[in-house]
């Protein structure tokens, strides 16, 4: 069978600290061994790749990182896609605020409780996305939402 080049049709946005993408197109074929997918010319690279059976579909694996406008392709044996450009945007917060004035603390412990706050912002996930007091995560962290 002849092969045509791949051809990428859209990819999702990867998570600033690193997440599974889904890069959507045709021609990618069936054999993930013969598959790459290269990020800033093959720079930054996707690993764990897999593709769907109607090679349609890959999913790989991208690391940390912050970028905006750099380039995907997919090489399929040597046949390879046209760039196709996206970003890694990180997490931004535009509002915080205290929902609860009063604050206990354990003197002997140093431990803050009975406290909350709002975080608003965008691209703020659920698994990626971590609320620091001071140098501390917050625990019982809930009501995230992405917009």
């Amino acid at each position: 069978p002849i092969q045509l080049n791949p051809e990428i049709a859209g990819i999702t946005q990867p998570y600033y600290n690193g997440s599974v993408v889904t890069i959507s197109g045709d021609n990618f074929g069936q054999n993930a061994a013969r598959i790459k997918v290269l990020i800033a010319n093959g720079t930054i690279p996707c690993s764990n790749i897999s593709v769907s059976s109607n090679g349609k579909v890959i999913t790989c694996f991208v690391p940390p990182g912050q970028a905006e406008n750099i380039t995907v392709a997919v090489q399929v044996i040597s046949m390879r896609s046209s760039d196709f450009y996206f970003s890694y945007i990180p997490a931004t917060c535009d509002q915080c605020y205290d929902i609860q004035r009063e604050c206990s603390v354990d003197p002997k412990t140093k431990t803050v409780s009975s406290c909350g706050i709002c975080i608003m912002g965008f691209n703020m996930t659920a698994g990626h996305c971590s609320a620091l007091c001071g140098d501390k995560i917050c625990m019982n962290t809930f009501g995230e939402t992405n917009l």
